[in-house]
């Protein structure tokens, strides 16, 4: 008995992804998830996703059923893709997206940055927060070495990708407040890739950290010159070093561009208050397995650095 050819409809499509969807591209299916399938276009990657995922800029959201996996619906790796039109053509199915809603997430906030130490503060209740909800089996460790309270001894108990990523975020950390952006890319090369997931944990951390600096950087007249130096080193540091799913979510945070969650975050972070950070950290934390959390540990680092204190790291990785 024939197979049905899939049919779908996409409810909403990120700003970048439109642009790269555009008629007559062809390309191919790079890899399939159960809540992904990632496509290879000209511009670069577009994610199929399902509308349990958050809008992202690179995200075609699919009105699918609840819980539905992706990976069910027929489409494999290598599978030729063409844009006809405002249909997208994967293998032996069809994608609608011409009224689906655009999804264009920018640098620019609605309300004023807020002063530094109220950013600062901000910081340490998304900090207890992901504590509290996050998953640990990344990076997450680090979260426990932020407090302010001074440690008597060298930090232990963190799991191998966080032992190795300490010295080097702290060596990062030390590149940003002198200023130095030769070593800051040094440094960032040194994290990239580093970590378990589809997006290695510190991949997610860089983005986080980069995609706060940028909107921060977009919004306020006064942001330290070690904000500016974060996008450009893990720009420069990321090609070849890890996955093309990660690079592409590096240069998408590196341009102020993420997706709702994160974005409902950063703005939670940079303009809100104890409710906003709560709720938006234990949103961006529920993400994937371990990818929430380690992002909410950049974005932290970020919002710190943003303030002008120091990202709490270095004096960890000394004592």
């Amino acid at each position: 008995m024939a197979v049905p050819p899939l049919k779908l409809t996409a409810s909403s499509i990120g700003s970048v992804a439109l642009a790269r969807a555009f008629p007559g591209a062809k390309g191919r299916v790079h890899s399939v998830f159960d809540r992904a399938i990632n496509l290879l276009l000209p511009g670069g990657l577009v994610f199929l996703v399902g509308d349990d995922v958050a809008r992202g800029p690179l995200n075609l959201t699919l009105e699918t059923s609840p819980g539905a996996s992706l990976a069910d619906l027929g489409v494999s790796t290598s599978d030729p893709v063409t844009v006809e039109g405002t249909t997208l053509e994967l293998g032996d199915g069809r994608v609608q997206f011409g009224s689906s809603a655009i999804y264009s997430p920018g640098p620019k906030l609605a309300r004023p940055v807020l002063e530094n130490p109220r950013i600062v503060a901000n910081a340490e209740v998304a900090r207890n927060t992901a504590i509290a909800f996050g998953n640990m089996a990344g990076l997450g460790g680090l979260l426990g070495l932020l407090s302010r309270r001074p440690v008597p001894s060298a930090p232990s108990g963190l799991n191998m990708f966080a032992s190795a990523a300490l010295g080097r975020a702290a060596r990062l950390e030390d590149a940003l407040t002198a200023g130095d952006g030769a070593e800051a890319e040094r440094a960032a090369a040194d994290l990239v890739g580093l970590g378990p997931g589809l997006t290695p944990s510190s991949d997610d951390m860089l983005a986080g950290m980069a995609l706060v600096c940028a909107v921060h950087g977009e919004n306020s007249h006064s942001s330290p010159r070690a904000t500016g130096l974060v996008g450009p080193s893990v720009l420069a540091a990321a090609p070849g070093r890890t996955t093309t799913l990660s690079t592409e979510l590096l240069l998408q945070a590196a341009l102020g561009r993420g997706n709702e969650a994160a974005m409902g975050l950063c703005d939670a972070l940079l303009t809100g208050g104890l409710a906003s950070v709560q709720r938006e950290t234990r949103r961006v934390a529920a993400i994937g397995e371990t990818s929430g959390t380690d992002a909410v540990l950049g974005m932290i680092l970020g919002a710190r650095l943003c303030a002008d204190v120091p990202m709490g790291l270095a004096r960890r990785a000394s004592t």
